[in-house]
């Protein structure tokens, strides 16, 4: 009870912050780090759906792992913002831009970073799956979907995977931003083994 009483303190606290700062436009910016909810721009809103997921009260989707995932920068083991984990690191640095004390720059929306979605994925034969490309940065074109391997199935350019009608190894590849992401695919009519535990 102690913890859930001083994260609504805290979400006061932040929020008390607004009463005194000026009114100001929320940043409006298409594939945003730091726009949470996806509805375009950086705000309170995303503030304090990052607050809820740093304070364990919501469960994050891979979206919102993603783009609320903003702080440090740059990042840690080779990602180019972030460190794996939403926490109050990533509020405080979303919390700046909204109120205008620093540029969504800050965030890394000056560069293409991607996740592709899911990493791995088993699948029988004759399969289908979707794959999911989440993308910001200065992008111009549509992501370009490729499947590696012999016979080892084809993906459309909606990233809807198709796997051969027999095993296989592939990797479904995709291109956006002059990133180049990959996802394997094991495609076998056994049973797909037992997710990791841990």
């Amino acid at each position: 009870m102690k913890y859930g009483l001083r994260v609504l303190l805290l979400l006061s606290l932040f929020l008390g912050c607004f009463a005194v700062l000026p009114a100001r436009a929320a940043v409006a910016l298409p594939d945003l780090m730091g726009d949470v909810d996806g509805d375009g721009r950086i705000g309170i809103k995303d503030v304090i759906s990052v607050l809820k997921i740093a304070a364990g009260l919501t469960v994050p989707n891979e979206r919102e792992s993603f783009l609320g995932d903003v702080a440090p920068r740059p990042g840690v083991g080779g990602l180019p913002a972030g460190d794996g984990v939403v926490n109050i690191r990533d509020v405080i640095a979303i919390l700046k831009v909204v109120a205008g004390l620093t540029d969504p720059a800050s965030l890394g929306n000056d560069e293409v970073m991607a996740r592709l979605s899911p990493a791995s994925v088993f699948l029988a034969p004759g399969g289908q799956t979707a794959f999911t490309v989440m993308a910001v940065g200065p992008i111009s074109a549509p992501p370009v979907w490729s499947v590696a391997g012999t016979d080892a199935g084809q993906i459309d350019q909606n990233g809807i995977y198709t796997a051969p009608a027999h095993n296989a190894l592939a990797t479904v590849k995709v291109e956006v931003g002059g990133l180049i992401l990959e996802s394997t695919v094991f495609v076998d009519d056994s049973t797909p083994p037992p997710p990791p535990t841990g």
